[in-house]
């Protein structure tokens, strides 16, 4: 899995607090003071809420970076007012999406899910004969 080895790479070179559970501010609100005091940086996906009373209880962080190209779950007011920047990757997974949209209409065009059920079913047949 991708995100393992990321996860393993950063461990190399920085101490990780988490990956923390959902929802983003409970978590962060049940950090020790002193662990919630040397958080510099949070990664997160913009869709997760990263709300101002969660970066108020993270005295240190200068940064957010979202992973993927939405932001939209960063209080980015409470974000300016504290000089965080926030980061995000529009297009990172913009070739991934192109082969996934081209799949999915070939595999409606073929009208692939219909033939696999049907491959399904003879299977199934096939073994309940042999049984």
């Amino acid at each position: 899995m991708r995100s393992r080895g990321a996860l393993r790479r950063l461990a190399e070179r920085y101490e990780l607090l988490g990956p923390l559970p959902a929802p983003f501010p409970d978590p962060v609100a049940a950090l020790p003071p002193a662990d919630a005091a040397r958080v510099r940086a949070v990664i997160t996906m913009g869709t997760v809420v990263t709300s101002r009373d969660a970066l108020a209880r993270l005295p240190a962080v200068g940064l957010v970076s979202c992973i993927g190209s939405g932001y939209e779950g960063v209080d980015l007011a409470a974000a300016r007012e504290r000089g965080i920047a926030v980061t995000h990757s529009p297009g990172a997974n913009a070739s991934a999406v192109a082969d996934l949209a081209l799949g999915l209409l070939i595999a409606s065009v073929r009208q692939m899910p219909r033939r696999m059920r049907f491959c399904g079913a003879a299977t199934a047949r096939a073994i309940l004969r042999a049984a």
